[in-house]
């Protein structure tokens, strides 16, 4: 997320039966590039033709996620579905309660945490004034934001082609909330409409940004002890939001309904 921004916290959840939290830890040295995969830890291909709840956890809530967005994330076959191989994730302009739009954000909140990795997903993004798709990781630490420690792998907004890839963690300056680093593909030539793996890797000392291994942005974890959240374990979201104070709030209402899809979310050592 942006430094202007603030923060999308905790979430009111609801899901579909209680399974046991799955830990899954990697390892291995990741070097300057990318990194020696050791072996695929954990996955969803998104098989079949519904979505997998012993993974995912999906919200229903419109508190705009302390960003101002327009949407209601909603549990229902019209904002969130698993079909041809694919999860999809519609917006649509559908009102429901106080917001305007209609969407959903999935998580893996007390079922898949993931500690230094390499985690990735193949997606193919919308792209249209007033969109913001995002794949990002939340600290399992129990604090609240921005202690838990947030890793954003992939947000775009708006009509841009551009990537953004960033992360954020306490900070001590007087009246700011986090600190934070953040990168983009500017210059880098990419439809986001089309199928492209976006990903990080994470070891002990460092963030990797990676976009079809095309490495775009790096950040260090052992330079300052207020960023050891994001060296803790992890938990996945996918969300399709609509607006909001990084995007704004001009929409384009003809792009919708709009589908964020994935083909797969991974996870290797």
């Amino acid at each position: 997320m942006k430094d202007q921004l603030i923060k999308r916290g905790a979430a009111v959840l609801v899901t579909m039966g209680v399974v046991a939290a799955v830990t899954i830890a990697g390892a291995g040295d990741m070097g300057d590039g990318a990194g020696e995969l050791e072996g695929l830890i954990w996955s969803d291909e998104f098989d079949g033709d519904s979505l997998n709840r012993d993974y995912w956890n999906v919200e229903v809530n419109g508190y705009g996620g302390w960003n101002n967005e327009l949407q209601f994330y909603l549990d229902n076959p019209d904002t969130v579905s698993v079909s041809d191989g694919t999860l999809k994730i519609r917006a649509s302009k559908v009102k429901f309660w106080n917001k305007p739009y209609s969407s959903a954000r999935l998580n893996t909140d007390g079922k898949v945490s993931l500690d230094f990795s390499r985690i990735e997903a193949r997606m193919k993004l919308p792209c249209f004034m007033g969109a913001w798709p995002a794949f990002w990781l939340m600290g399992t630490n129990g604090q609240e934001w921005p202690a838990c420690g947030e890793i954003d792998v992939v947000e775009t907004i708006n009509d841009e082609g551009i990537v953004y890839g960033s992360a954020h963690w306490p900070s001590l300056s007087p009246g700011k909330q986090n600190d934070s680093v953040s990168g983009g593909t500017q210059g880098y030539d990419i439809d986001i409409t089309d199928w492209h793996v976006y990903g990080i890797e994470r070891d002990e000392e460092k963030i990797i940004w990676y976009v079809d291994d095309h490495k775009y942005s790096s950040a260090y974890l052992n330079d300052n002890a207020l960023k050891a959240p994001l060296s803790g374990e992890q938990y996945v979201l996918l969300n399709l939001a609509i607006g909001g104070n990084w995007p704004g709030f001009k929409i384009d209402d003809t792009a919708l309904p709009a589908t964020l899809e994935v083909d797969y979310v991974r996870a290797y050592k």
